[in-house]
């Protein structure tokens, strides 16, 4: 079984890196992991492309970082309300940074902060979550911006989307996890795509609902079997199989069975954006784990 020993919680000062670290400090003190904090101050560009006659960037003084980090780490333990919370400032790439961290402490759970905004703030924002999750080999827990500021993470009902997948059978793993944890009911659910959705013209030639229905006796067999009986001793297990557009049927079966954890498998650097687990993070106003492939 999966489980959750070193998590990482990289932050910005935006209020939404702030529920994000909130709910970090939850799931340590829940599993009994070790939360590292991390904040990246990007490298700034070459000096020539900002310079203008008269214009210089102020240097960074060694005793400015030493302020920087100071506050850094007050306001990391007031947030998190653990005193020996490991807390990291790093200069460089930001993406690059918690991409390196997570690979060499190592971490097994990354838990980073998502949002709705629009304009500039999403543009430069909002990337670094989309690079880290389209590169990352660890699962990532994204928060929504509108996630309760004291979250208890102790989910109801855990979703999981399972394609018959590498990622999705790993997804399917900590799911169990975290259902396990919680005591949570487990909706095992797949999407048929729907040819009206992709080939109208192909569709034409197929009664694809009739075709659904006949198989779904042996898809809900197959995909009951997947969970062991004994995998957790509380909560309930559901299947529920839908045919369309997956992140549209996935968010929607969220809604019906009011699920507050969403677990998706993503194939990693090879999605193109877009994709069914890129789609449901920026939709999903619950928290969303992103498992990518093994290895």
């Amino acid at each position: 079984m999966a489980r959750f020993t070193h998590i990482l919680c990289p932050v910005d000062s935006s209020a939404f890196a702030t529920r994000a670290l909130r709910s970090a400090a939850a799931l340590a003190r829940q599993y009994g992991a070790e939360l590292t904090v991390l904040t990246v101050r990007p490298t700034m560009p070459a000096l020539g492309i900002w310079a203008a006659p008269g214009l210089m960037l102020p240097p960074v003084l060694p005793d400015d970082r030493e302020r920087t980090f100071a506050a850094f780490r007050t306001f990391a333990e007031e947030t998190t309300g653990l005193p020996d919370v490991r807390v990291l400032l790093q200069d460089g790439p930001v993406v690059g940074e918690i991409l390196r961290e997570a690979r060499e402490w190592p971490a097994d759970l990354m838990v980073i902060g998502t949002h709705g905004a629009s304009g500039f703030e999403r543009l430069v924002l909002g990337s670094v979550t989309e690079k880290v999750l389209r590169r990352t080999t660890i699962p990532v827990l994204t928060i929504p911006r509108d996630t309760a500021d004291v979250p208890d993470l102790t989910f109801k009902t855990v979703l999981c989307a399972f394609d018959r997948s590498d990622a999705s059978a790993r997804a399917l793993e900590y799911s169990l996890l975290f259902a396990r944890e919680s005591g949570a009911r487990l909706v095992l659910a797949h999407v048929v795509e729907h040819f009206l959705d992709e080939d109208p013209q192909f569709a034409r030639h197929f009664d694809t609902e009739d075709c659904f229905r006949a198989a779904e006796p042996a898809l809900r067999a197959w995909y009951a079997a997947r969970v062991p009986p004994e995998a957790f001793a509380a909560g309930e297990m559901d299947v529920e199989l839908r045919c369309g557009k997956p992140s549209r049927e996935l968010l929607a079966i969220a809604r019906e069975r009011h699920a507050d954890l969403i677990a998706v498998g993503t194939a990693g650097a090879a999605a193109m954006f877009g994709s069914t687990a890129h789609a449901i993070v920026r939709s999903a106003d619950v928290p969303v784990l992103v498992v990518p492939p093994p290895g």
